[in-house]
């Protein structure tokens, strides 16, 4: 299930009498801001955004005049159990005006100066010699947005979807040389990029700009995603340099010409701590490693790691909780002494056939039992053929 934001305007309430010399009536349309969040599972819903922000631009006037800015926060943000993220908005307009609708979501003042839509500016530390200093690993700093232009409005504005994306691409450094047995050795290293990028970003238009030199910086890793950054691209995407340091250890790794794509992840993977390989891009369009399944209240984002985690001698299920894809020949392995239960809960399970990989999803040594306690028993597994392979030539 991909992250996204979903603006639904919804609902028009009632049209109120005019006088002559004035706009003819005025409308009061309920928009419902929606998005699905980044989560642990079902059971455990968390989202990094604390505000939500619509602008509201006549366009027809001299200088787009703003005719409305609101901003939704606390109690006024929900969370479902699912993971759904709303608030609502209800604005008094005008017909007969061209407007335009720009919303925002993130994680608060500390991250983005979002005093007007159309020249949201990156907060940063300007004192570090030449630099704009931002806080790397930080998820604290994703962010959302979407420019709503429907036209003249005249009062029929009823149901529509906007979606919001993300304006940025997520630049990942994954380390191969960094596992659990030696993470506790990198808990004080720090590490940093250095970068020329942009600062600030356009709702209106979608268009970045007050391009300068950045360092992004974090203190500690705690994972094999040594370094997780946050960069403004254009719709076009990107190709930038990038210079990384660390110290304890001290490395230094220069990348040129990385592909940055908006609302994707570019990752360098490689090892980073020592100079036996090369760092390989890995571009993705998944922003982040969805749960997909659920095993006596863990979460796991791979069949595999589940399967892997399920004890000995113990009848065990595991629950789907989000739609899943895997490629044949994956090395997902059932033991002799496993018996497990899947439960697709209404969701669906892919197997991507590859000739040259084979196309068994699943080696059962063991007692495997599918099925499908949904209500409406909705699960399903699928196969399909992945291009790449000779499969059906």
């Amino acid at each position: 299930m991909k992250k996204s934001i979903l603006v639904l305007a919804i609902a028009l309430l009632g049209l109120v009498g005019c006088k002559q010399n004035e706009p003819e009536a005025t409308s009061e349309p309920v928009l419902r801001v929606q998005f699905d969040t980044p989560r642990k599972g079902a059971a455990d819903p968390t989202t990094t955004v604390t505000r939500i922000i619509m602008q509201v631009i006549d366009l027809e006037a001299t200088a787009d005049e703003t005719v409305l800015y609101e901003e939704k926060t606390g109690a006024d943000i929900t969370v479902t159990e699912d993971g759904l993220v709303s608030t609502t908005f209800q604005p008094s307009l005008l017909l007969g005006k061209k407007y335009a609708f720009l919303f925002w979501a993130d994680g608060g003042d500390t991250y983005y100066d979002a005093t007007d839509l159309r020249n949201i500016k990156t907060i940063a530390d300007t004192t570090l010699g030449g630099y704009n200093y931002i806080q790397a690993n930080d998820a604290n700093r994703d962010a959302f947005y979407a420019s709503y232009q429907p036209g003249v409005y005249n009062g029929s504005l009823k149901s529509q979807i906007v979606r919001l994306t993300r304006p940025f691409a997520q630049f990942n450094v994954k380390a191969t040389d960094i596992t659990t047995e030696n993470i506790a050795d990198y808990a004080a290293t720090e590490i940093y990029t250095t970068y020329f990028g942009a600062l600030n970003f356009n709702v209106l238009d979608g268009t970045p700009s007050g391009e300068d030199y950045i360092l992004a910086y974090a203190e500690g890793i705690d994972s094999e995603i040594a370094f997780t950054d946050y960069i403004l691209v254009s719709e076009d995407g990107a190709v930038m340099d990038f210079d990384l340091y660390t110290e304890g250890p001290d490395v230094h790794k220069t990348f040129t010409n990385i592909p940055l794509k908006r609302n994707y992840r570019t990752n360098m993977v490689g090892s980073l701590f020592h100079e036996t390989t090369d760092m390989t891009v890995v571009f993705n369009d998944k922003w982040s490693d969805e749960v997909a399944f659920e095993m006596n209240g863990m979460y796991y984002t791979s069949l595999a790691d589940a399967f892997a985690a399920v004890p000995a001698g113990v009848p065990t299920t595991i629950t789907m909780v989000n739609d899943y894809e895997v490629a044949g020949n994956a090395g997902i392995a059932i033991a002799a002494d496993q018996e497990v239960t899947l439960d697709l809960n209404g969701f669906q399970m892919n197997n991507l056939v590859n000739e040259d990989k084979g196309s068994q999803v699943i080696a059962n040594k063991g007692i495997l039992i599918i099925e499908d306690n949904s209500p409406d028993h909705t699960g399903v597994l699928t196969n399909a053929v992945d291009e790449n392979s000779h499969a059906g030539e």
